[in-house]
């Protein structure tokens, strides 16, 4: 038989996870193997980078049913099933859809912020198109490969953020002074102690140090926001150093009572940086990444063959 694409993975995958035990995708993937009477020769298919593809779909299920809440990931590699999962399963659902995804919360919103980066396209109603196997096939191959490129770097991200979260403070606060320093920024000083008055790092904005610029770094479990109050205390702490610059950075996010008192001081220019943030910049400026694969899209030089040349 064909393998079954990730969204056929979905109901059987959360459906192995029904007794409530934590299980490594890895194990599931084996699982859906067995599920779908795989040929030893289907289950042995790979990629060019040398995964297989039964591990590959899903890994891109998991990502799916953990961006719509359905199963959580308690630690790197290991996925467990969450209330609103048991309570789709009591439900005796079919099959798993993007419309059914798209009746939870927290996927509407994972998929508002795809399309506002570009990589979910509208259809003539102005919704959200399902990603369906026909929509895959009709997109150009170049699409295809932006469309999956994304989505492997969104996934890319919460398996930074969980390795992240599995980490002690210092090592957060120290991860943020490597970004910064992979962004360009001069010397930087790691100051995270207790007594440290709020201030988790002090980093040179020009390779010259003439201005200072000051960090704060909170690691926040998902769903716990950074509030207000933490931000008049960074600007209070940056106040009694004489900075004017700083930049809170958090696993989390922000309320948006925070964002707007960070921006509404004119005296202090603080800019916020929620995790999703961080993770792209950690994978833009390869910090805590490595590269996998490398594909060269070629295409004709027409100038080459232009008989007036």
């Amino acid at each position: 038989m064909a393998l079954p694409t990730y969204y056929k993975i979905m109901l059987p995958f959360l459906n192995s996870l029904r007794s409530g035990d934590e299980l490594r995708v890895r194990e599931i993937a084996d699982i859906m193997s067995d599920f779908f009477a795989l040929s030893e020769e289907e289950r042995k298919e790979e990629l060019s980078d040398g995964s297989t593809k039964i591990a590959t779909r899903t890994w891109f299920a998991s990502t799916y049913l953990t961006k719509a809440g359905l199963v959580h990931r308690p630690r790197r590699g290991f996925v467990s099933i969450t209330n609103s999962g048991k309570e789709l399963l009591e439900s005796n659902p079919e099959s798993i859809t993007e419309k059914l995804l798209l009746t939870f919360p927290a996927y509407q919103e994972w998929r508002l912020r795809r399309k506002s980066s570009g990589s979910s396209k509208d259809d003539d109603s102005g919704n959200a198109n399902e990603t369906t196997d026909a929509q895959i096939q009709s997109l150009t191959p170049v699409e295809a490969i932006e469309t999956n490129a994304l989505l492997l770097n969104e996934q890319l991200s919460d398996e930074l953020l969980s390795e992240i979260l599995g980490r002690s403070p210092e090592f957060f606060e120290r991860l943020i002074m490597d970004v910064m320093s992979a962004m360009g920024y001069g010397r930087g000083e790691h100051t995270g102690r207790s007594g440290d008055g709020g201030i988790d790092g002090v980093i040179d904005e020009d390779k010259l140090g003439l201005e200072k610029i000051y960090l704060q770094a909170k690691r926040y479990e998902l769903g716990k926001k950074v509030s207000s109050p933490a931000i008049r205390g960074f600007i209070g702490s940056m106040a009694s150093h004489g900075a004017n610059k700083g930049v809170f950075i958090t696993t989390s996010e922000f309320t948006d009572a925070a964002r707007n008192d960070a921006g509404k001081n004119p005296h202090y220019r603080l800019v916020l940086i929620d995790g999703q943030e961080l993770a792209r910049l950690m994978i833009e400026y390869d910090v805590g990444v490595s590269e996998q694969v490398t594909w060269k899209l070629k295409r004709l030089d027409s100038d080459y063959f232009d008989p007036d040349l």
